[in-house]
Order: C-alpha cells, then sequence, then structure tokens
C-alpha cells in the first residue's frame, strides 16, 4: 500500500504488507490510515467454495495504524485480529472490526462478531458475537446492520432510531 502526493504524483511512503490487505480492511480520518494485515485465505479465490472442514477461523493478522503524512507505524494489535472491514470514528477515537456477511462476502467472512479499539492505542475495548447480515454502518455513536443496533463505546443493544 502506498500515498503519492497529490501536487507531483511522487511516492510519500509504502507500507509493505506482512500478508494481504483487503479493500474493505482500510479505513482512513483523523491524519491515520488503519488496516488490517491478514493471511489470505486460499479458499476465497473460488467462487462459492467454503472453508475446509478442520477450519473454523481464518487466520488471524495484525490491525496496523500508520500516520497518513508519513506512513510511519503508530501502533500494530496482533492479539485475535479476525475482521474484514474496518470503520473509522474520528469524533469518538474508535475503530471498529468487523465481517461483512452479505451475497458479496467471501467464504472466509463469516460474521457473527464485532470488537471496538481504541484509536490512540490500537487497545480492545470491547468485543461480542453478534448475529447480523449487512455490512455494519457507523452513525455517530451507533452501529447499525441488518439484525440490530449497538453502541460503538460498550457495544450494547440500543433499539433503532435513538441515538
Amino acid at each position: 500500500m502506498f500515498a503519492l502526493d497529490a501536487a507531483t504524483g511522487q511516492e510519500k511512503w509504502r507500507y509493505e504488507a506482512g500478508h494481504s490487505i483487503r479493500h474493505n480492511g482500510i479505513s482512513v480520518g483523523g491524519g491515520r490510515v488503519v488496516l488490517v494485515d491478514r493471511p489470505l485465505a486460499l479458499y476465497d479465490r473460488i467462487h462459492g467454495e467454503k472453508p475446509p472442514a478442520q477450519t473454523n477461523q481464518p487466520a488471524v493478522g495484525a490491525l496496523v495504524a500508520l500516520e497518513a503524512q508519513t506512513g510511519r507505524e503508530l501502533w500494530r494489535n496482533p492479539r485475535d485480529i479476525y475482521g474484514t472491514v474496518t470503520i473509522l470514528s474520528v469524533k469518538h477515537q474508535k475503530v471498529l472490526m468487523c465481517y461483512q456477511p452479505t451475497d458479496f462476502s467471501l467464504a472466509s467472512e463469516l460474521g457473527g462478531r464485532m470488537t471496538c479499539f481504541d484509536l490512540a492505542t490500537g487497545q480492545r475495548i470491547w468485543e461480542r458475537k453478534l448475529k447480523y447480515q449487512s455490512r455494519p454502518v457507523l452513525n455517530d455513536q451507533t452501529i447499525y446492520a441488518e439484525g440490530g443496533a449497538w453502541d460503538l463505546a460498550t457495544g450494547a443493544d440500543r433499539p433503532f432510531g435513538l441515538r
């Protein structure tokens, strides 16, 4: 992954992935680039393929935050980083990691789990097993997905429509 100077077209910085980076796993905001760097699930390459029976979870990777201007690594969290999607809230200084369990998802996007991290440190704040069938959307401090609504700060269930 790399950043170019918009005025000159010159490369500003480059991040060499340890494994692979999915486009859904990249979020940018608040002077940071946050990404999931994890091994590619080989069974994702074949449409309709299912994970092998002995594999109940794809390989985990690292959640990484880079300084957007320089590419300098700010923090790295390698502990149980399973997700394929990141969503940033600069206002609330949070990073949400989850899956995209939709008709367009790959076999490794198992769903059923969401985790929130501190944007400044990468430390895990909360994690929940949740049933949702769409890519989550963040609206201020409420996470919405087909199947429910949850509080970004705590992961607690929220009634729809409340802030």
